[in-house]
């Protein structure tokens, strides 16, 4: 699975704001500058939604237009994940998604941005393929630099800068270089790190800080978390103290969507319990403020009965480098502790019918054992989001886990027997 597509989608009508010119400046930056334009916040404050956003609108399409004039322009994109494969965090991956894409767009780039490997393929059959040096990639972006032959415009926009696995220092003199051209220009997210504030934190009018200019999103995603619950219309107040409440609510987020996602669910279970007003307010002030205690808080909420499971499960969702597919939940959770059984079992071959109790089983086995901290995305189980996964690799939370899993519990055995049983299977 890609990055792409498990950043979710803008709620309606928010983020609307970043093309107003009197709140923030990203569309003076597409319509006449060139460089680097920076999108920065606090940790579940909708950067790599809104970065997701802007990168497939019409609005960013018929802005840039007018810096493009007649040559057009192409709109490049590459999401750092920290959860992904080695490509989808280094360079070596950055770079050779990119050229990719404009190779595929300008084939006639091809011969001009990579003369040597274009002049190879004329002496004979191409050599077995291997990863290109990132010095010559890096020679390949500074061509459209220096050919003036080389007319087409770039907007290339990467998120997620902060997930990049390495020095970031080096990071930034890269998209520094590539930025140079008056062809390419390059709109970056991150979180407010150090780094990225001293690289990019330096003019004004070519950064924004997500979490400072979300309140009115934030007003309206809780107001339609909140109203669409069949219980809402008929809880017994009025509708100014509804909006009081909701209003109070936006406020204690601090500009983190995430934080408002997942109180709002909580809200959405009062109202499963028809919750007056008083109810709904007293378990807004009890949830912590914070995320990572209100991480804490949900993991607490899980019924005593599923903690060895929950442990286990979140153990093994941490382990791998990439997102496991949600069969190896499944199979873990029908709970083949016996050796006897996984490797002496007779092999039983799965309908499509019953793989598919399997999985919707398993969905809501996780669900009940995570409260929505793990959930399914298609044929994969991923975290709700990168702060959940970065809290439980905390010190404290990993032995946390250790001792809340099921005796004796090792999680390369768990998955190595979930495979076996998968191959028994199919």
């Amino acid at each position: 699975m890609s990055r792409h597509e498990s950043i979710m989608d803008a709620h309606r009508d928010t983020f609307k704001w970043i093309y107003d010119a009197t709140v923030s400046g990203f569309s003076s930056w597409l319509r006449t500058q060139d460089g680097i334009f920076w999108i920065s916040g606090k940790p579940g404050s909708g950067k790599s939604t809104l970065m997701k956003h802007i990168a497939h609108s019409q609005e960013t399409r018929q802005i840039l237009a007018e810096w493009a004039g007649s040559e057009g322009v192409t709109l490049l994109s590459h999401y750092f994940w920290s959860a992904g494969t080695s490509m989808q965090k280094s360079t070596q991956g950055l770079l050779q998604s990119l050229l990719h894409d404009i190779f595929r767009e300008y084939p006639s780039y091809i011969r001009i941005m990579c003369p040597e490997r274009w002049a190879g393929t004329k002496i004979g059959p191409a050599p077995r393929a291997e990863a290109w040096p990132i010095s010559e990639m890096l020679v390949a972006f500074e061509t459209i630099v220096d050919q003036e032959s080389l007319t087409a415009k770039f907007c290339i926009f990467i998120d997620g800068l902060d997930e990049y696995d390495g020095e970031f220092s080096g990071l930034c003199d890269m998209v520094k270089r590539i930025s140079k051209s008056s062809n390419i220009k390059i709109c970056i997210s991150s979180r407010p790190l150090n780094a990225f504030e001293n690289a990019f934190g330096q003019e004004s009018s070519q950064k924004l800080y997500v979490h400072t200019l979300t309140s009115n999103d934030i007003l309206r995603f809780a107001q339609d978390r909140l109203q669409s619950h069949c219980r809402w219309a008929a809880c017994a107040f009025d509708d100014a103290q509804k909006l009081d409440f909701i209003e109070d609510l936006a406020s204690r987020s601090e500009g983190v969507f995430l934080w408002v996602f997942l109180v709002t669910e909580e809200l959405r279970r009062g109202l499963d319990n028809d919750d007056n007003i008083r109810h709904l307010q007293r378990r807004l002030e009890k949830l912590p403020r914070d995320l990572e205690r209100l991480f804490s808080h949900i993991l607490s909420t899980v019924e005593e009965f599923y903690h060895n499971e929950m442990a286990d499960i979140l153990q093994i969702a941490l382990h791998p480098k990439i997102p496991l597919p949600a069969f190896i939940y499944g199979y873990h959770l029908q709970q083949y502790y016996d050796e006897a059984d996984v490797l002496r079992g007779p092999v039983e071959v799965l309908t499509d019918t019953a793989m598919s109790k399997l999985l919707n089983r398993t969905r809501v086995q996780i669900n009940a054992r995570t409260n929505g901290l793990l959930e399914r995305r298609g044929p994969y189980v991923e975290f709700l989001h990168r702060t959940v996964r970065d809290y439980l690799l905390t010190r404290d939370m990993c032995d946390f886990l250790a001792v809340k899993s099921t005796p004796c519990f090792d999680v390369n055995y768990a998955i190595s027997r979930a495979l076996v049983i998968h191959i028994k299977s199919t």
